[in-house]
């Protein structure tokens, strides 16, 4: 009697579960439901070519912006998020007053964004709509940083001081740590959130932070792991992976979750496949699959699609997914998700 009520607890955890590698049982099967889904093309460059995107951006459901890392010039794209149509570009290279020396990544802020200078150590402010009024614009300086060890990296504002994210903590002059926090641009000040396990090297965390929800998603490149978090730093969840901390360069791969308040789409390829160029270095090949789960974390369906792509944001108001595949004739796609 004892082994039979072990036998049915046991069978009662794994439920909704499967066992794909030995000894590593997964939360959800993510192969039981796959959809392939249709991708419209569309024109949203307009002629204007891009040389190496690397962030395409929401900005409150009002604009796209799409952070053009190859641009000597200007390489922040303003598009109307609705017709895709481009308005403006800002953004200027180098190290004047109100030029940017590196583009890093933004967060949406009052009517625009904010991108941090890391050389310069300070922070920008980009009002979007006097930059598509004035091509001559240039930001607006916030604060300067104030604790030159440390700084945010991918995080988001939740007032106009405070942010949520991932802060780097520098150790040395090429290395430096990762947790994830609550943090005041304008003192540098930091409340710590979110445990990190010890097996797991952080600097293949990636964040993503949804304030209509008050959540926050977390998961880790080369890690059996994607969970939800609440913003006290609380796991609500863990939506995919395995209990046991295993790493594997060629097996899960995932990139920045997307949310519309109701639904989360994960960007995901189950064999990374990186290949080595004629240089020698290593080549993403891309993702292939989006994973499907409702805001609770409830495994819905997988989404296969016909081709490769690197980056991916939501369009809420259009229901939505806009894709970007860089060796495709068509590198912009959208997929329709109000009927999966």
């Amino acid at each position: 009697m004892k082994h039979y009520l072990l036998l049915l607890f046991s069978l009662s955890i794994i439920s909704c579960s499967t066992s794909k590698v030995e000894d590593i049982v997964y939360l959800c099967d993510i192969e039981q439901d796959i959809v392939t889904v249709k991708q419209t093309p569309v024109d949203i460059l307009n002629n204007e070519p891009l040389g190496h995107p690397f962030f395409i951006d929401n900005i409150k459901d009002k604009y796209i912006l799409i952070t053009d890392m190859a641009s000597r010039d200007k390489g922040l794209y303003i598009y109307d998020i609705n017709s895709l149509k481009p308005l403006g570009v800002t953004g200027k290279l180098g190290e004047g007053p109100g030029e940017i020396s590196f583009y890093s990544e933004l967060t949406p802020y009052k009517n625009g964004i904010i991108m941090q200078d890391n050389s310069k150590l300070l922070y920008y402010y980009y009002d979007l709509n006097k930059a598509i009024r004035n091509n001559n614009y240039l930001p607006e300086e916030i604060t300067k940083y104030r604790n030159k060890k440390l700084f945010p990296f991918h995080y988001s504002m939740i007032s106009d001081s405070t942010y949520v994210g991932m802060v780097g903590h520098i150790t040395s002059y090429s290395t430096y740590e990762i947790e994830v926090a609550e943090g005041n641009i304008f003192n540098d000040s930091i409340k710590h959130l979110i445990d990190i396990p010890q097996e797991i090297d952080n600097h293949n965390l990636q964040f993503f932070f949804s304030a209509s929800n008050n959540r926050i998603f977390l998961n880790y490149h080369y890690y059996h792991l994607f969970s939800i978090y609440d913003t006290q730093g609380k796991e609500i969840k863990q939506i995919y992976g395995s209990h046991k901390i295993t790493k594997d360069r060629k097996k899960t791969h995932f990139s920045f979750a997307q949310t519309d308040g109701k639904d989360i789409y994960i960007p995901y390829n189950p064999e990374v496949s990186m290949i080595k160029d004629k240089r020698g270095r290593w080549d993403f090949k891309g993702y292939n699959k989006i994973l499907h789960f409702d805001i609770d974390g409830n495994y819905i369906n997988t989404l296969e699609t016909k081709e490769y792509f690197e980056l991916c944001t939501i369009l809420p108001t259009k229901h939505q997914l806009l894709l970007y595949s860089p060796k495709s004739e068509m590198p912009f796609t959208t997929i329709d998700y109000t009927n999966l």
